[in-house]
């Protein structure tokens, strides 16, 4: 099986990932702000503008930044042709994903659920705060909106296949993967 990290390349987890993925020996995908053109940008908004339904935020934001990670992480998703996982560092509050992280993990649930109709979702949270994986549960669409529930789960092995690794951005550098997933990956 080729394994492959798939990021749009934001600072933080995103980084941590990418430098285990590397050390792993894992091909390396990052898409960066010059991936994406005016095309891209007409595409990838009518994912994020499914996701700002279910998540009731505001897209396209205030901020060209923002604007411009949540379409590199679309096209990130897109062009994987859908990642066999998504592994994310991220903070919670109650069921709720706090931060950018939350786009990323709506987009992947939007087409899981809404365009390809399936509830068996690989995505896998770690949430930093409480120091508690969590793993997609159920998601169920009420009007236009994707709801989603998350169930607290053992650690998972590390990833592999086509995966996505994102995250917060406030994040220490020094964080180790190896001290929160299964296995004896001392990468």
């Amino acid at each position: 099986m080729k394994n492959c990290f798939i990021s749009g390349g934001a600072r933080g987890a995103d980084t941590i990932y990418k430098s285990w993925a590397e050390n792993a020996g894992h091909e390396i995908r990052i898409f960066r702000p010059e991936d994406i053109n005016d095309a891209d940008r007409k595409l990838y908004s009518v994912a994020l503008k499914r996701a700002n339904e279910s998540l009731g935020r505001k897209y396209p934001t205030g901020n060209s930044y923002t604007n411009d990670l949540l379409l590199r992480t679309a096209k990130s998703i897109f062009r994987m042709a859908v990642p066999d996982s998504i592994h994310a560092l991220c903070y919670m509050k109650g069921n709720e994903v706090l931060g950018g992280t939350a786009w990323g993990i709506q987009i992947f649930i939007d087409i899981m659920v809404y365009w390809k109709k399936t509830q068996d979702l690989p995505i896998y949270l770690y949430d930093l705060e409480a120091k508690q994986w969590k793993k997609h549960d159920v998601s169920e669409q009420v009007g236009e909106k994707i709801l989603t529930c998350w169930k607290p789960i053992e650690p998972p092995d590390f990833p592999e296949g086509y995966w996505m690794g994102i995250g917060s951005r406030r994040i220490d550098y020094n964080f180790k993967l190896v001290e929160i997933y299964n296995g004896q990956n001392d990468k």
